[in-house]
């Protein structure tokens, strides 16, 4: 009898960390948008290319005197459908070309190049599929589906 509610009690759990972890970006895309900011040194720019186009970073910069590396572009990074999309993308030309401001939290050290909610419609569009499936999961557990 155990057994019917070991596999739905995992993905249930799967589904919980996966929504924290957007519940995270979200609170920390909305906590960026009143963080400080100072210019930034691009390190390096790389298009990756997986399932969909993506980009890395690295950059520096300097608060008081003090020496950071980060590798955030924003808490909810697009996926790009080609190179070229990334090529004509303005905000990442800019980036590109080293002209950008690094958003920093000076409690947590973390940073960022682009605050608030890039991605937010994907995000939520996530939210709610992993929230139908857990009461997905719930049900078929509770009815012996």
């Amino acid at each position: 009898m155990a057994e019917q509610y070991l596999i739905p009690a995992v993905f249930e759990l799967i589904f919980i960390c996966l929504l924290i972890l957007l519940s995270r970006n979200a609170y920390y895309g909305y906590k960026s948008v009143n963080w400080k900011h100072v210019p930034g040194k691009l390190l390096y720019f790389r298009i990756v290319r997986s399932r969909v186009f993506s980009v890395k970073v690295k950059y520096e910069y300097e608060v008081e005197g003090k020496l950071y590396t980060g590798k955030r572009i924003s808490f909810f990074n697009p996926g790009y459908g080609s190179e070229n999309e990334i090529n004509t993308n303005k905000q990442l030309n800019k980036i590109k070309n080293g002209d950008f401001d690094v958003y920093y939290d000076e409690s947590s050290k973390m940073s960022t190049l682009v605050t608030g909610f890039e991605g937010l419609a994907t995000s939520i569009f996530l939210s709610v599929l992993l929230i139908a499936g857990m009461v997905s999961i719930a049900y078929a557990a509770l009815h012996g589906m």
